[in-house]
């Protein structure tokens, strides 16, 4: 575990303020015996770190079992956050993954606000079985009935950064993040530097104060950014050139500034070679533009055949609400996503919502979500270049 070698010296922080909801979830934790780990499908960075930080705090820390459950495998571009702890996926082996959650006394549920979001049959799993549930989650909107214990605050910048917050204040840890196992700092660390794009959304002052604790500790920063920034492969670059030279689409508003969209099918990710995960960071790249306020891109599933949607702005406008009200879905105001389902069958297997007939119905379909959320605003000052 070569990621997890630090310089461990370092004051404690003083706490103070009240610390029930912490100290009963410590409590909880150490009166289970066996603890499982749920995350959201397709996890990205902040489930996966989240994920295996508890798993190392709950294993390290308390000398208890625990296993991590995804609804499915993670990325390759992501393998490098287990480093080789073994986890189990529902589409996979659904058959451990029941054996598991029956024989848990304690489920932890990580970086999501619904139940849904696991998926149908993983859902109803987690639900019939009889034991305490805590949610740690930072999106807006939870669904907080199923629960015994409920963290959400959707002000701070990630899950992982909320788990470090509460973990601090567990009795084992009173304050000192020198107390945390190295492997349970790294995680917590990458997986909020994954869901801040390297600190350029969604940050506050207690994301930095969490990162300095955390550098001060000795975690290996410089490391992270190499794996999650510089270990793509070519096939991932030469993809990135043929969005930004063919695939664009730049929708210009009448309130002075503009939106782009993309569309990446089945046939274009198989052309290049596309792994699952390698587009991470794509939807980012027409904000470098000054006058592009809004990008979206949609990406199409080869497993389902839907599409999903990935939405990110600058201040001022809502990548939320574009996604809450066209795309069957949600998230932060500048950072959300969701999925346009293609045929009314795919809608209905997943619950509902809004469907398309063909892939050839996107693009229009985009533009006119688009066009319609935000043209309707109204026009402010040219130069504040605002809806």
């Amino acid at each position: 575990m070569e990621h997890f070698k630090e310089d461990n010296t370092r004051t404690p922080v003083p706490l103070g303020g009240p610390l029930s909801k912490e100290e009963s979830f410590g409590k909880m934790l150490r009166c289970a015996q066996r603890i499982v780990t749920l995350s959201h499908t397709l996890p990205d960075g902040d489930a996966i770190g989240s994920s295996f930080a508890a798993f190392s705090y709950i294993q390290d820390v308390l000398g208890k079992s625990c296993t991590c459950i995804f609804p499915n495998r993670i990325a390759p571009t992501l393998d490098f956050m287990h480093d080789g702890e073994k986890y189990f996926t529902w589409d996979i082996n659904e058959g451990r993954c029941r054996k598991e959650i029956e024989r848990a006394d304690l489920v932890l549920c990580l970086d999501f606000n619904v139940f849904s979001r696991l998926g149908a049959d993983l859902s109803s799993a987690v639900l019939e079985r009889d034991c305490p549930r805590v949610l740690v989650d930072h999106h807006v909107g939870p669904d907080t009935a199923p629960f015994d214990l409920v963290f959400s605050d959707t002000s701070v910048s990630s899950t992982c950064e909320l788990l470090y917050w509460i973990l601090l204040r567990t009795p084992d840890i009173a304050g000192d993040p020198h107390r945390l196992p190295a492997r349970c700092r790294w995680n917590l660390m990458a997986g909020m530097t994954t869901d801040t794009n390297n600190f350029s959304n969604s940050t506050t002052p207690s994301t930095f104060r969490m990162a300095s604790d955390l550098l001060e500790c000795g975690v290996d920063r410089d490391g992270i950014l190499v794996c999650v920034n510089q270990s793509y492969r070519l096939q991932r670059l030469r993809l990135m050139g043929h969005i930004l030279e063919d695939l664009l689409h730049v929708v210009h508003l009448p309130c002075g500034w503009d939106a782009s969209y993309f569309i990446l099918s089945a046939q274009t990710l198989s052309k290049f070679g596309i792994l699952k995960g390698e587009t991470e960071g794509f939807v980012n790249l027409p904000l470098t533009v000054g006058d592009i306020r809004l990008s979206v891109s949609a990406r199409e599933d080869r497993d389902s055949g839907n599409f999903r949607i990935s939405t990110r702005s600058k201040s001022g406008v809502s990548a939320r609400d574009l996604c809450r009200e066209h795309f069957n879905g949600g998230g932060h105001e500048l950072a959300a996503g969701g999925t346009l389902y293609m045929g009314e069958e795919n809608a209905k297997k997943e619950g509902g919502g809004i469907f398309l007939s063909s892939p050839d119905e996107i693009g229009p379909y985009i533009e006119k979500a688009i066009l319609g959320q935000f043209s309707s605003e109204g026009t402010e000052k040219d130069e504040s270049k605002s809806c």
